[in-house]
């Protein structure tokens, strides 16, 4: 009995011994594990290349469809609130008037119109010494400020080139039809009578 108590120690050292070489072989990093799957690492893709951006540029076209002509005193505005009975008005405050279109065009749009015609961007007139205009004081009146201003009836359409890689691709707009209202030097302070 005391022989076949030490054969089965010796047994169970000799299984747990066993055990722990084969545990200590499976977690060994040196070691190839027969049950472990390869998988190949794909490299990391190259960042994308920058794509350079669309150079684009506008080409404008323009037609002239009507005479040039003046819209002589023109009114540009009241200078004066309520109508009142005055014998006189004094002004002396600086007034302006811009180049003006009869539609709503784009400000690019109107620089290339004022360039390919020549036009004045604004005229200004200045009151440095105030003036005084006389009125009919048994009359309503107000003091309006009046310009001369030159109007031409024209056509125009922009083309948008748009190129990338030496390759240009065109994207033509409608054509739009437009008046342009161009100030002048000749300003005037005009009594209106209601």
């Amino acid at each position: 009995m005391k022989k076949l108590f030490q054969i089965s120690l010796i047994s169970i050292m000799i299984f747990s011994f066993g055990n722990a070489a084969y545990a200590s072989n499976v977690n060994s990093p040196n070691e190839t594990n027969e049950d472990a799957v390869y998988v190949e690492a794909v490299r990391d893709p190259e960042p994308p290349a920058q794509i350079s951006p669309l150079s684009a540029t506008s080409v404008y076209e323009f037609n002239i469809l009507g005479p040039r002509y003046q819209n002589s005193k023109a009114f540009i505005r009241y200078l004066t609130g309520s109508w009142a009975k005055s014998d006189k008005y004094t002004w002396t405050e600086t007034q302006s008037v811009a180049l003006t279109f009869s539609t709503n065009i784009t400000a690019d749009a109107a620089s290339k119109v004022k360039a390919q015609f020549g036009l004045a961007a604004s005229y200004t007139t200045t009151y440095s010494v105030g003036v005084s205009i006389p009125a009919d004081p048994t009359k309503f009146s107000k003091l309006s400020y009046n310009m001369d201003l030159m109007q031409q009836y024209i056509q125009y359409k922009r083309t948008v080139i748009a190129c990338e890689a030496g390759v240009c691709v065109q994207f033509p707009d409608d054509w739009v039809n437009t008046t342009y209202i161009e100030p002048t030097s000749n300003s005037y302070l005009i009594v209106k009578y209601q």
